[in-house]
């Protein structure tokens, strides 16, 4: 865990740089919803935790939009410029990935230690390794937003699992769509929050999509051990460009997890004595909870800015977490080949 820092105010001065799909984009159609879903719209509801909020984007228009929209006049479309001008405490980085070692670079030279970064934390190994060099040295703290873990559901099904309240897990199945690194990588991460990282791994299969020459989207079982039982995950890939998935079964020996609609709606099964089949158990009717993940974004920032005032000493998802993803990813990825070569 990094060495947490003392800083001069309590209310931190906030930059968004990258105004994109996360960073603000996603949000401002409807700026008012009941949830957010970017950087920029998260920070615009917490206004009075923060000193000021500051974008910076190189498309003027992007950035216009979103000042607008979140009533920011702090606009950069310069990186230096936004550090010279701006005191800044915690950077939100949206960036594309391969611009953020340079993101990183450049504001830990200014003094800058708090950091939000998407993932993938990277675009390769050697550059991942490289930030975490730099943030190692600067004794700067990063939350990577693997957002499930701030999800309050998925949380609590953590803890179920760790009490032994889903018995033997006996496998689970998970499908998803657009890429092993952009959607196949939040399954990935919410395991290793689970369980650890897998012991071994085998790629079962690819979409041909418009995405296997950079982000390929995989087949794979994945093999783990918790509580000395070996277990797999069944990762099958699916062509997004038909629909929308992105689901996850965990099958337990008394309790059952499903997540569906999109990663928004979660029911759990418990072993009851079957009403139609007797001398049989079957699982009971579901309990469900529905808006699963909406509200995980504020949970995340919130907490990382109680980090900031020395209210939380721990990250949920620190660097090296997100470098450990980049590397299962980055390894399925090489796997991959014989298939294509096949």
């Amino acid at each position: 865990m990094a060495t947490m820092v003392q800083n001069s105010r309590t209310v931190p001065g906030v930059a968004v740089i990258g105004c994109g799909n996360i960073g603000s984009y996603l949000d401002e159609a409807d700026p008012f919803k009941p949830y957010t879903l970017t950087h920029a719209g998260t920070y615009s509801r917490i206004k009075d935790q923060l000193s000021f909020l500051s974008l910076c984007d190189p498309n003027q228009s992007r950035l216009e939009t979103a000042g607008k929209t979140w009533n920011s006049d702090r606009l950069y479309t310069d990186l230096d410029d936004l550090f010279e001008s701006e005191d800044i405490d915690i950077v939100s980085i949206c960036t594309p990935t391969s611009y953020r070692l340079p993101v990183f670079r450049a504001a830990l030279q200014r003094g800058i230690k708090y950091f939000i970064c998407e993932k993938p934390l990277a675009s390769s190994l050697q550059e991942a390794s490289q930030i975490i060099d730099l943030i190692d040295a600067h004794q700067a703290i990063v939350c990577i937003n693997y957002l499930r873990r701030w999800e309050n559901q998925f949380v609590r099904v953590k803890e179920m699992i760790h009490q032994g309240l889903f018995g033997n897990i006996q496998f689970i199945s998970a499908y998803y769509g657009k890429g092993i690194i952009n959607n196949g990588s939040h399954i990935l991460d919410l395991m290793n929050y689970y369980f650890g990282a897998p012991h071994s791994y085998e790629v079962t299969g690819i979409v041909t999509d418009d995405r296997v020459s950079f982000d390929p989207t995989l087949s794979c079982t994945l093999n783990y051990y918790f509580q000395d039982r070996q277990f797999p995950l069944y990762l099958i890939a699916s062509d997004y460009r038909d629909y929308s998935l992105f689901e996850i079964d965990i099958v337990g020996s008394v309790q059952r997890m499903r997540v569906f609609d999109n990663g928004l709606k979660m029911n759990i099964s418990k072993v009851a004595k079957s009403d139609v089949f007797r001398g049989y158990q079957s699982l009971s009717e579901a309990e469900l909870h529905t808006e699963i993940g909406l509200h995980a974004f504020k949970n995340m920032i919130e907490e990382f800015i109680a980090i900031y005032r020395s209210e939380e000493k721990s990250v949920r998802c620190t660097v090296r977490e997100g470098k450990e993803i980049l590397d299962l990813t980055s390894n399925l990825i090489l796997k991959k080949e014989h298939l294509i070569k096949t």
